[in-house]
């Protein structure tokens, strides 16, 4: 009988969790250091720490560089007083969106010609830059990719002409994805590790998840 007691109350305890749902990303304003999800991870320096998923970002990659990069500049750029200050970042969402097929400069607007079958064009980085938004959590937020350049040389990332496309006049078309990553900033002084934690605002950092190519008539 008593068997029989625990195993229900076992069950609904089960229950009650599972009623409750997955916890959101977001955490306490009034104390960032309770975390709720226990896969995130701390990356801490120059009195800044990042607490992030690993999923998305991991250490040492380009990726994970860029991000504490991009993050790293925001704070010093939004905390006059950052040198005072303990600055801790919580990741609180993840948005990705395209920017869309868009032509890459550096070939005339009639196009390249490509002949024969096994010809291309080539895609280096550094050219002109186009703006979209992606939407998040508090409104849209305006992200920048690189268009680059199209040319008909040797350098750079080759995309071959389709065997319907040979003989005619064509352009190189990029279609670039980037992840938004939103944080909350925190802060307290350095001077009272002690002191609660003040939330200062809502940040994001974007990185370029891939890019896609095309070749289209001109």
């Amino acid at each position: 009988m008593l068997k029989r007691m625990i195993k229900r109350v076992i069950v609904v305890v089960l229950a009650a969790i599972m009623a409750l749902g997955t916890p959101a990303l977001d955490v306490d304003a009034s104390n960032p250091n309770d975390n709720d999800k226990d896969s995130f991870i701390e990356s801490s320096y120059n009195n800044i720490t990042i607490v992030f998923d690993p999923n998305n970002f991991e250490l040492g990659s380009p990726q994970y560089l860029e991000l504490r990069q991009s993050l790293t500049y925001q704070t010093s750029r939004n905390q006059r007083n950052a040198t005072n200050n303990e600055v801790r970042l919580v990741q609180s969402g993840v948005h990705e969106g395209n920017s869309g097929y868009r032509r890459a400069p550096g070939l005339p607007p009639g196009g390249h010609r490509l002949p024969t079958a096994g010809s291309g064009l080539f895609w280096t980085p550094g050219g002109s830059r186009f703006s979209f938004s992606i939407s998040v959590g508090w409104g849209p937020v305006s992200v920048s990719v690189d268009l680059g350049n199209a040319s008909t040389g040797s350098i750079g990332t080759f995309v071959a002409v389709p065997a319907n496309l040979v003989g005619h006049f064509c352009a190189l078309y990029i279609n670039q994805r980037v992840r938004v990553t939103t944080f909350r900033m925190y802060t307290r002084p350095l001077a009272n590790p002690n002191a609660p934690w003040t939330f200062v605002q809502n940040t994001t950092s974007q990185s370029l998840i891939w890019r896609a190519f095309q070749i289209r008539r001109a």
